[in-house]
């Protein structure tokens, strides 16, 4: 599995989670505001999930000062979760002839970042 070291070549991977649960917590309430649900059902799963990431983000920002595993298990968990759901997200938008520029941007940009923040959370979760 791929790791790092530093969060962005520079910080500890402690002072990452802080900065990747801030980033990512303004990121998910963005991302609510430009994301196009697909189906009404569909609109429902993406708001439950941007909750609870929401919260795996908390736990992670926590997990920063508190280093537990079970901290950052829950944002990988949810990480990977959103990921998923941006990807779906992207498809059906795609397949509805959606033609909102910003929302498929913005989908990308949450799937290249989360999958480095993952990557950074799974390398702090190996670290503790």
């Amino acid at each position: 599995m791929i790791t790092v070291e530093k969060f962005f070549c520079f910080l500890e991977l402690k002072w990452g989670m802080l900065a990747i649960g801030i980033i990512q917590i303004i990121l998910t309430i963005v991302g609510g505001i430009f994301i196009q649900p697909g189906y009404l059902i569909f609109g429902f799963v993406q708001f439950a999930v941007f909750i609870l990431f929401l919260i795996s983000c908390i736990l992670l920002i926590v997990a920063a000062f508190v280093p537990k595993k079970p901290l950052v298990l829950c944002y990988l968990i949810m990480a990977a979760l959103l990921i998923l759901v941006a990807i779906i997200t992207i498809i059906i938008c795609a397949i509805l002839g959606y033609n909102e520029v910003l929302s498929y941007i913005f989908s990308v940009i949450i799937i290249i970042l989360g999958i480095y923040f993952w990557i950074c959370a799974y390398s702090y979760y190996q670290q503790i």
